[in-house]
């Protein structure tokens, strides 16, 4: 029972997310929790209260089983998070880790942006991904604090909006819904 309703919040969540300005992807599934009450300082809670402080993020699983959350920026300062309460560690990933493109292996760009708020985008390469039918292009920062670049097709993307800013023309990043009330709640990531 708790898992249905864990489910169907994730879901209502993922749905009042959405703003309608941009499409959310369903190219591939995401699915994606964090307690930052619990975490209240890790880099991932603390880039959230920041504008245009973006952090790269994945989940893994140690050899005893555990499902941590490995947080990075820019700068390649990273930290790892151990879950370690069942709610926490166990509900959000029990249907399995969906990290969008990459899948359990995978990773989101999240950050809030000047105008458009919160965001989670994909950390593959949407055009190449398409292209060549692989998610093995991920994106890496340039720079600039709101830029990422594949070093593939040498396009270079807009954290802020999604859009190609260098490079041929293509498909913007990879949205995810986002959903989050503010420090010390749950952040859900989906579509």
């Amino acid at each position: 029972m708790k898992t249905k309703l864990f489910s169907a919040l994730i879901a209502v969540l993922t749905l009042t997310a959405c703003d309608g300005e941009y499409p959310i992807s369903e190219r591939y599934n995401c699915r994606f929790a964090f307690n930052t009450e619990w975490h209240i300082t890790s880099k991932l809670a603390q880039s959230l209260n920041e504008y245009n402080h973006f952090v790269k993020v994945s989940v893994g699983k140690s050899n005893e089983g555990a499902y941590y959350v490995l947080t990075s920026d820019r700068h390649g300062d990273s930290e790892k998070v151990n879950l370690t309460a069942n709610v926490e560690e166990v509900r959000p990933y029990e249907r399995g880790i969906l990290m969008g493109a990459g899948a359990a292996n995978g990773a989101l760009i999240l950050g809030r942006t000047n105008f458009h708020g919160y965001v989670a985008w994909d950390s593959q390469c949407p055009n190449c991904t398409t292209m060549n039918g692989s998610t093995r292009y991920p994106l890496a920062w340039t720079d600039k604090d709101t830029e990422v670049s594949c070093a593939n097709c040498k396009r270079s993307y807009s954290l802020e909006t999604g859009a190609v800013i260098a490079g041929n023309e293509g498909s913007r990043l990879l949205q995810y819904g986002f959903n989050y009330a503010g420090p010390g709640s749950w952040l859900i990531i989906g579509n």
